[in-house]
């Protein structure tokens, strides 16, 4: 595909094609073609996560889950792991105290940040389904979305939530999940933190 990635709402598909945008058919997404300019196109780009401040080191948390469309194991991100010592007060970024560690769940407040700590090809080399932006009958407005490696099924972010929660109610550990070292801008923290992530 040639061109900008586009979040475009179900009501919004007419529109984007009258103003040029073309159809993906196999990223399954809308997309400003090269060339066309971005101005016309700013209401459905994704929105920029501040990528300032000091590095801090985190885990991307996963959890081991079949997928609903094809029955195989896959392993969306359900969130990032801060070590205690990284941060005094956790809370004041949103995170949650969780045994020894800050979490941070995976939802549509947080996801553009995770998302930028993880390209297609790091998460294929740990056979995590890249996270892509989804319209479904139940949400046509759209988010973004863990997807199933094999077949690209969306995988609902409040099925993972539901989950992780169970997962937690009968005993388990973050730190038993398995992980992807990476690193987050303190900026992008605090950019979720103050809510100016879409909603």
């Amino acid at each position: 595909m040639i061109g900008t990635p586009l979040r475009v709402p179900r009501h919004d598909i007419e529109t984007v094609k009258h103003i040029g945008a073309r159809w993906d058919s196999t990223e399954r997404h809308w997309y400003a073609p090269a060339g066309l300019g971005l101005t016309r196109f700013a209401a459905w780009l994704a929105p920029k996560v501040p990528q300032v401040g000091p590095s801090i080191p985190v885990d991307l948390v996963l959890m081991p889950e079949r997928c609903y469309g094809c029955d195989l194991w896959t392993v969306p991100i359900v969130g990032l792991r801060f070590d205690r010592s990284v941060f005094f007060d956790g809370a004041e970024y949103l995170l949650e105290e969780i045994s020894d560690s800050w979490f941070l769940r995976y939802d549509h407040t947080s996801a553009d940040a995770i998302a930028g700590l993880c390209s297609d090809e790091l998460l294929a080399a740990q056979g995590v389904g890249p996270l892509r932006w989804r319209t479904t009958r139940l949400d046509p407005d759209g988010y973004l979305a863990n997807t199933c490696q094999h077949c690209g099924t969306v995988l609902g972010n409040f099925p993972l939530y539901e989950a992780m929660i169970e997962y937690e109610t009968e005993g388990g550990d973050l730190r038993d999940l398995p992980s992807v070292s990476s690193a987050i801008q303190a900026g992008a923290l605090a950019w979720i933190a103050t809510g100016s992530a879409p909603v």
